[in-house]
């Protein structure tokens, strides 16, 4: 089989293009042909080049062309989209129409229904795009801060489902969660055109790194900690994690960049240290080495490929009871819940950790849970499903 695969990828790396990667690889460890289409956010360096993006969030010509060159020439038999936004564009849709190939969408976000793509403005979830209408995100300034950003993109949300247009653009829609399934349904999708296919991780070979010399303020310091790997924004948690961690708790260690990466820097404790946003290689020894992963997301966390990352390391997982999580973590086996906003529940799931037996035990199934659940062994059967019952109803239609 001959699956072309489309990906924007953002300017900070993340969960996204880490399973796109992970797909091409293991397609082609099974013999099928695979390419990659894509663009990168890198493109976007001036404020002309901003600008010039943001009249053209919804539709963009020159990459729909562009699409249809490679599928002339590649002709493969699937086109697997992952990430469309913001170069890409759903115009990438109408070329695959066009071009009389099946098209399939992993959803990682909630871009097809809601500006802000995350559902969480100010600070807390917010659903008013799907129990009213995708304008009422219009006043919140839901996309990167601005009224005319987030209008344009609640315009095209609106207008895509009175046309129900994804409908008839995608064959299939692939969610990573039955969290994200659910609320797209909740949305106005069709149950049946969304398919749960958990994300997975290939095997992590991780070099030990030279010793590193620790901060001053860190020099009394043992190796025992918990870490935090993943981007800095408040629907991670960071603040919230900030603000709750006990002069009495383990140290914790923060790994990653972004928007509150400053906040980070400044924070004036003994017990938490910020590591900054370092390699890959280096992020997966320093989540090898820890205790435990902390993943305090304050939003419906899509999935959360770092929990199955620790997971093939032995590392269970203390995280709040939000999207994926409870999906991905059986409380008391692999890892502990907590309620998200709740912060003596918190420090009891912290408490609880510190037992040496419960831990040692939490290592062996977090283990057993990513040999059973999440490699590529497990998950290539079913995205290959996935693609074959999209050109069985295909050639169905065409007889």
């Amino acid at each position: 089989m001959k699956i072309l695969f489309c990906h924007n990828f953002y300017q900070q790396a993340g969960g996204e293009d880490v399973a796109v990667a992970n797909e091409m690889a293991m397609l082609e460890q099974h013999g099928h042909e695979v390419k990659l289409f894509s663009v990168s956010n890198n493109s976007i360096k001036t404020f002309w080049h901003k600008l010039f993006v943001s009249f053209r969030l919804t539709y963009s010509k020159k990459y729909k062309n562009k699409l249809k060159n490679v599928i002339a020439d590649f002709t493969p038999d699937i086109v697997h989209v992952h990430n469309f936004f913001p170069l890409l564009t759903p115009s990438i849709f109408d070329a695959c129409v066009e071009m009389n190939v099946p098209v399939v969408h992993t959803l990682h976000n909630y871009r097809l229904i809601c500006p802000s793509a995350t559902l969480f403005v100010n600070g807390a979830c917010n659903e008013e795009s799907i129990e009213k209408n995708a304008y009422a995100m219009v006043k919140y300034k839901a996309y990167k801060n601005s009224f005319l950003g987030t209008f344009i993109l609640a315009r095209a949300i609106e207008k895509t489902k009175k046309n129900k247009l994804w409908s008839i653009q995608i064959d299939q829609f692939i969610t990573p969660s039955q969290s994200v399934k659910n609320t797209y349904i909740k949305g106005g999708f069709l149950s049946e055109k969304i398919t749960v296919k958990v994300n997975f991780s290939q095997p992590l070979q991780i070099s030990p790194l030279p010793p590193q010399q620790p901060p001053p303020q860190q020099e009394e310091k043992n190796e025992e900690y918990a870490i935090f790997l993943g981007r800095l924004v408040e629907e991670k948690g960071i603040i919230m994690l900030l603000n709750s961690w006990r002069e009495t708790d383990i140290e914790l260690r923060i790994y990653g960049g972004g928007p509150l990466e400053k906040i980070c820097k400044t924070v004036q404790r003994k017990n938490i240290m910020y590591c900054g946003e370092v390699a890959r290689e280096e992020a997966l020894q320093a989540l090898k080495q820890a205790k435990f992963l902390i993943m305090p997301a304050q939003w419906h966390e899509p999935f959360g490929l770092v929990v199955i990352e620790a997971f093939s390391l032995g590392i269970p997982v203390i995280a709040a009871k939000m999207g994926a999580m409870p999906e991905l973590i059986a409380h008391d086996y692999n890892g502990l819940i907590f309620e998200h906003d709740d912060i003596n529940d918190f420090h009891r799931q912290i408490d609880q950790m510190k037992s040496i037996s419960k831990l040692t035990e939490m290592k062996k199934n977090a283990l057993n849970t990513f040999d059973k659940q999440y490699t590529a062994t497990m998950n290539y059967p079913l995205l290959i499903d996935i693609y074959n019952k999209c050109l069985l109803r295909r050639n169905n239609l065409g007889n």
